[in-house]
């Protein structure tokens, strides 16, 4: 895991890690309690790929982990808050057949 900044920007939006907050063209963008766990989890693990799996057991939990369609939900969702071109993702990224990372 790579230590975490308390302060991310990407090209599309800022995270603050510690005030938990995100901000989009200066604006803050409401994140749900799991968005942002979800959010955080990628960001912790910043330019590696998270398996679905990983994912569902910290934001989810162990009871979870056969519920992948949860992960491209909510991925889907930060996309689209997050993202310029929620289509074409440059942060929020899929590892086809292997995860997620975030690219910065």
């Amino acid at each position: 895991m790579v230590p975490v900044d308390p302060v991310i920007d990407a090209a599309s939006f800022s995270v603050d890690i510690g005030a938990q907050t995100v901000t989009r063209d200066g604006q803050r963008v409401a994140l749900t309690a799991t968005e942002w766990k979800l959010l955080e989890v990628l960001l912790r693990h910043r330019g590696a790929t998270v398996s679905s799996r990983t994912l569902l057991c910290a934001v989810w939990g162990p009871a979870y982990t056969h519920e992948a369609h949860y992960v491209r939900i909510y991925l889907h969702r930060l996309r689209q808050k997050l993202e310029r071109d929620p289509n074409h993702p440059r942060h929020l990224v899929t590892q086809a057949r292997k995860g997620y990372r975030f690219v910065p």
